[in-house]
């Protein structure tokens, strides 16, 4: 998958519960459709990411499609999500039926290895716990949401170790995010993130360091349908 679509933990990713947060409940038709920008290393891209809830196929679980991009290149999920399942808002067991739309058909796919279900997983465990430090008003179609913000900062480490070379790469992530307590999936109605990342080669005891490499993405909630909300 394209890089934008393995940052699409910047888009379900506030299903987190927090103060401030909501966790509306789902309905037949809401349409959430979010635009992210990337800015790296000089290049920009933009892209496109729609989610659609349809009817319940069972008391509290819902039909949902998710599409990622524009035109024939999009990529296109559906699933069946229960809400009702224990565990984090990601965990494999809320998925059901998941497919992939690929050379015409619908080719079942586990929910293991829709990579952009690991994605926001790995988001969630970033803001889980984090308080809202400040408020203020977004405007959706025509409709105004109170929001708060939270802010977030980590440092990860990766190695790779081969038989002679190790690479670390470290990543340090600064951002925030706005979420309203009207909108389902927790609210997210604008998520910007800044991630700086430098490589380190280890080879024969001898150390050396790549130059740091800075990311900037950012998604916001262009249109909506919910509640009355309806996309232009």
């Amino acid at each position: 998958m394209r890089a934008s679509v393995a940052a699409a933990g910047l888009f379900l990713c506030l299903l987190v519960p927090a103060p401030g947060r909501g966790e509306a409940p789902l309905r037949p038709g809401l349409f959430l459709d979010y635009r992210l920008e990337v800015l790296s290393e000089g290049q920009r891209s933009e892209d496109r990411l729609r989610l659609e809830v349809g009817e319940q196929a069972v008391p509290g679980c819902w039909r949902i499609t998710l599409r990622l991009g524009d035109g024939e290149d999009a990529a296109r999920y559906r699933a069946l999500y229960d809400e009702t399942a224990s565990g984090d808002p990601f965990a494999d067991a809320r998925f059901d039926s998941v497919a992939e739309w690929r050379e015409g058909g619908w080719r079942p796919l586990a929910a293991g290895d829709l990579a952009v279900i690991d994605a926001l997983r790995e988001v969630h465990g970033r803001l889980a716990g984090r308080g809202a430090e400040a408020e203020s008003v977004f405007v959706v179609a025509g409709r105004e949401l109170a929001a708060c913000r939270v802010a977030f900062a980590d440092t990860t480490e990766s190695v790779q170790a081969g038989e002679t070379v190790t690479l670390r790469t470290v990543t340090v992530r600064r951002g925030e995010v706005w979420t309203s307590g009207e909108v389902p999936f927790g609210g997210w109605l604008r998520y910007r993130e800044e991630r700086r990342a430098r490589k380190v080669s280890e080879l024969g005891g001898r150390r050396f360091e790549g130059a740091e490499e800075t990311t900037v993405e950012t998604w916001v909630l262009a249109d909506a349908r919910l509640g009355g909300m309806a996309p232009r």
